[in-house]
């Protein structure tokens, strides 16, 4: 208390209340400035919030695109894999018909020639029969002949006797 009346405490005292006021100041400039930078900073992170909303969007269009197109593909699979089938399928009932095919032509082909043992017989009996043929048509002229020669015989020995 004895301190109160003495001039450099009273000095003292009127002074600390503004060197309290000259660090509040400090302190708003930095406050202020550390505003202004967490300004910048929020508008940065603002303006980069907008774009990566607008890449999310773009994004998830993308992605429902892909999905769409993903699923129109999977039709498209769907149907090349029912066609695959169909075709395969196909294939072995050709194959089986081919076979099937390949069978009627060894047949056939047996078949053939069988009948071209059979003509060949057939060829032979019918030289034989056609030999047979021309020997029986020339003992027929000979007979004819001689059934003639008989005749004219006959017929000049009738007309000898008539006279």
């Amino acid at each position: 208390m004895a301190m109160r009346n003495w001039q450099w405490w009273k000095l003292y005292v009127k002074v600390k209340p503004l060197l309290n006021a000259a660090r509040a100041e400090d302190e708003v400039k930095k406050m202020e400035e550390e505003f202004a930078k967490t300004k910048e900073e929020l508008a940065k992170v603002e303006k980069i919030k907008k774009e990566l909303e607008e890449r999310c969007v773009v994004l998830a269009r993308e992605k429902e695109d892909a999905l769409l197109q993903l699923s129109a593909e999977g039709d498209t699979l769907g149907d090349m894999e029912e066609t695959i089938e169909n075709l395969t399928k196909q294939k072995f009932e050709n194959e089986a018909q081919i076979k099937e095919y390949e069978d009627q032509i060894t047949a056939m082909e047996e078949a053939a020639g069988d009948l071209a043992g059979v003509k060949a017989k057939l060829e032979e009996k019918a030289a034989a029969l056609q030999t047979t043929i021309e020997g029986l048509e020339d003992s027929l002229k000979k007979a004819e002949h001689e059934k003639q020669v008989w005749l004219i015989s006959i017929f000049s020995k009738c007309n000898i006797n008539k006279e």
